[in-house]
């Protein structure tokens, strides 16, 4: 029953179902219905995983978890206060759902609560403008703040700096997810072209770093900074998920996460185990776990290897397969990173004191020289 960490990350998807159809979902390509995850099904997560680990986080994910409504995430906190460790809970959900009362409870509760937006085209790719604006005001007023996430694709990567101006005004942090084709289900419509995406990228974190007047962070470089500057990595993209991060499905099927991968990487079920250890023992997991290495392999040779560790295995599975790199989503990053990194350099050394550049990056400048120091 291996535990190799003392945390371990559940992206938990209770239901399939959707009250949205967004262009460039991954999830219901493969996954449809609408069934709803049972409260015995929790109990048997809660089981599995508290009395091994001294923190459980729970990503509430879907499908649209909101679906489940305010009861079910009553009993669900109901039984977490009778875990013997610590559980964090967040929501990922599309707003349209949330009430003042919903808000209310995961405020009380210590929810974090996101959702996602697509800047100013969001009405091509998501709709429901006013409504997840409205479900995201109710979280506002609840007194948590409210990030999105905002899918870039060839949609809108001419209008990123337009949505940065956007987000600000509204004083909201934002995340950037570049749209990924899976295997079986190419829009190429949607899919990015990779000198116009690493232009335009590059184009948004100037602007952004050069703003004397930014009051949000665009998480997709700040956690590039926070690795050049502080060496700190949190996201599961760039770290090794293996033993870190699972998926759990409402019938408790259990993945390496919220993503779609063929049931050649299944790591069982709940119900098949007293321990979650026990998953990570399973076929699924020692058949992806091998691919990965070999992959990894093959990136140590690259300049950014120690940010990115070899990348995300289900990006990698949809670009070039799970045991190989240098797909788009790599290439973009490696330009990417290089262009802040020789930015930060250049602030680094300036004798101007970086009075011209982001507040929010002049601080994160500040803080990495009185660490250094």
């Amino acid at each position: 029953m291996p535990h190799f960490y003392e945390h371990i990350n559940i992206l938990v998807m209770p239901t399939d179902a959707c009250n949205m159809d967004c262009v460039y979902c991954f999830h219901t390509t493969h996954q449809s219905g609408i069934d709803f995850m049972s409260i015995e099904t929790v109990k048997q997560i809660l089981d599995i995983t508290t009395p091994f680990y001294k923190r459980v986080n729970l990503i509430w994910h879907g499908g649209e978890p909101l679906l489940l409504g305010l009861d079910f995430y009553k009993e669900v906190v109901r039984l977490q206060k009778l875990a013997s460790c610590k559980i964090t809970n967040s929501v990922q959900s599309n707003l349209t759902l949330m009430t003042p009362e919903l808000a209310k409870f995961f405020a009380d509760n210590n929810f974090n609560v996101s959702g996602s937006f697509d800047g100013v085209i969001n009405a091509k790719t998501r709709g429901h403008d006013n409504e997840i604006m409205t479900g995201r005001q109710f979280v506002i007023e609840s007194g948590k703040r409210c990030g999105v996430i905002m899918v870039v694709s060839n949609l809108n990567i001419n209008h990123l700096i337009e949505s940065y101006r956007f987000f600000k005004e509204i004083d909201v942090n934002f995340s950037l997810n570049l749209y990924l084709d899976q295997e079986d289900n190419k829009k190429d419509y949607l899919q990015l072209n990779e000198n116009t995406a690493i232009i335009k990228l590059i184009e948004l974190f100037d602007y952004w770093a050069n703003d004397i007047n930014g009051n949000i962070h665009i998480s997709y470089f700040k956690n590039i900074l926070d690795f050049i500057l502080f060496r700190k990595k949190g996201l599961c993209t760039y770290t090794s998920c293996m033993g870190r991060w699972i998926g759990i499905r409402y019938n408790g099927e259990i993945g390496p996460c919220n993503r779609y991968f063929p049931a050649e990487y299944s790591y069982g079920n709940v119900y098949d185990y007293s321990s979650i250890g026990d998953a990570f023992e399973s076929a699924g997991f020692m058949n992806l776990l091998s691919k990965a290495i070999i992959r990894r392999e093959k990136c140590k040779a690259c300049e950014i290897y120690h940010f990115c560790n070899g990348g995300c295995n289900n990006t990698a599975m949809n670009e070039n397969g799970i045991e190989n790199n240098e797909g788009l989503s790599c290439r973009i990053l490696v330009s990417l990173y290089k262009h802040i990194n020789d930015f930060i350099n250049n602030a680094l050394s300036s004798k101007s004191q970086n009075n011209s550049i982001n507040p929010l990056l002049k601080k994160m400048l500040n803080d990495s020289i009185k660490e250094k120091a």
